[in-house]
């Protein structure tokens, strides 16, 4: 994941850019903007992981209750309020 974002400099700031081409932030140093980055990517894990979980979690629904996978996705949402 360290290729996701990438830090360039335009006049006296640093500019956080992820690879599909939007900017996600402007900063005053270039310690500030790396360690935005370090948070953007430890979001990006925790997203992963989660996403992850969710799919086990409606994979089990739908093979222990023979539903569908967007009912399974539907009581896990459910489940998680």
């Amino acid at each position: 994941m360290a290729d996701t974002y990438r830090i360039t400099s335009h006049g006296p700031n640093f500019i956080i850019k992820h690879n599909a081409g939007m900017t996600v932030g402007v900063y005053s140093t270039q310690r500030e903007a790396l360690r935005e980055i370090e948070a953007f990517e430890q979001d990006d894990l925790m997203l992963e992981t989660a996403r992850s979980l969710v799919k086990s979690a409606v994979d089990v629904l739908v093979q222990t209750h023979n539903i569908d996978r967007r009912a399974a996705h539907g009581w896990i949402r459910e489940a998680a309020e």
